[in-house]
């Protein structure tokens, strides 16, 4: 009962950090004060540089990339998850153990 419960913390632990991730403001990486310092004679709106996709295709390339990226990660995860239940079952087993019984 004991490992259900950790197991449903995990997941949730999980849960909340990807919903953190995914939900997280790129906007906070390029500091507008920093860029309007560099040129101050001129106009703000022409010194701001904002990093953006320039087309369509860019963006969903964008999000195509991060898409496979999370999912690659989670993939990966259920395999060592796989490999470590597999390693505890031969543990119990005492697969390895040097007295046989």
């Amino acid at each position: 009962m004991k490992t259900h419960a950790n197991k449903i913390l995990l997941s949730l632990f999980l849960g909340v950090l990807c919903f953190g991730l995914f939900s997280v403001n790129f906007g906070w990486a390029q500091e507008i004060e920093q860029i309007q310092k560099t040129r101050p004679g001129e106009n703000a709106a022409e010194n701001m540089i904002v990093p953006a996709p320039k087309n369509i295709k860019e963006a969903i390339a964008i999000y195509v990339f991060l898409g496979w990226m999370w999912l690659s990660i989670f993939v990966l995860v259920y395999i060592l998850r796989q490999k470590i239940k597999e390693l505890d079952r031969i543990h119990k087993l005492k697969f390895f153990s040097s007295h046989k019984s």
